[in-house]
């Protein structure tokens, strides 16, 4: 990896971090999955509200021959 994409990757996890911190929203991994969610609605009443990103669709398909 060149040090250009990790500078990259590195803005765009930032981004990421500021926008969860600006809208108060928290992150759940699972094995398929990454899950953004208000944090306080679920504290207060124990349900998702937000959305869920498949891990798969964060990286290309090699292309088929």
């Amino acid at each position: 990896m060149t040090e250009e994409t990790k500078q990259s990757l590195q803005l765009a996890f930032e981004i990421l971090r500021r926008t969860l911190i600006d809208n108060n929203c928290s992150v759940a991994l699972s094995k398929s999955g990454i899950s953004v969610f208000d944090t306080a609605t679920y504290m207060q009443t124990g349900k998702f509200d937000g959305i869920t990103v498949d891990i798969n669709s964060l990286v290309r398909e090699e292309e088929k021959c």
